[in-house]
């Protein structure tokens, strides 16, 4: 599978289909459901396939065969309960784990209000961290017999976006 493609994708290019006495997929929505219940709470792609029951190699290769969906013309639009193609799981999962940093940031901003370091952890850690400290400049100087002099400088301008 040197060509970046899964057994699956290669099969459906080559216009064959599994045999009749395969093995049945475990990408069933019970599966699905208990992985994305696991990413919402937070847990590791390889603890939410072990949560639903499948291996961690397995939920990357299902969730490259839903970006491969999606790149086809898949949009992977469902409702979060529907979730049938690869390229709806592949969504759900990016829905799931938005779900929980989303969490995260709100619960650290209610703490900003009453203790300033999780607003400076916010500041230092979160998106505007890529603002605030892209231009960061640090230079150490020492002559002979004195103490070393540090000098930061940080600038406010953002770096520009390619």
């Amino acid at each position: 599978m040197a060509s970046g493609q899964t057994r699956a994708q290669k099969r459906k290019a080559a216009g064959q289909v599994p045999p009749p006495n395969g093995r049945q997929s475990k990408f069933s929505p019970e599966r699905l459901q208990r992985i994305l219940f696991a990413l919402r709470a937070g847990a590791r792609r390889a603890v939410a396939a072990s949560h639903g029951g499948v291996a961690p190699r397995t939920l990357e290769l299902w969730l490259a065969e839903g970006r491969a969906q999606i790149a086809d013309g898949d949009d992977g639009e469902c409702a979060p309960s529907a979730v049938e193609t690869h390229a709806q799981f592949a969504r759900a999962v990016e829905d799931a784990e938005h779900h929980h940093e989303l969490r995260l940031i709100a619960q650290i901003e209610k703490a900003a209000a009453v203790d300033w370091k999780a607003a400076a952890f916010l500041l230092t850690h979160g998106p505007s961290r890529a603002y605030f400290y892209k231009h960061e400049k640090m230079e150490l100087a020492a002559s002979a017999g004195e103490a070393p002099k540090i000098e930061i400088i940080l600038t406010s301008e953002p770096e520009p976006k390619p």
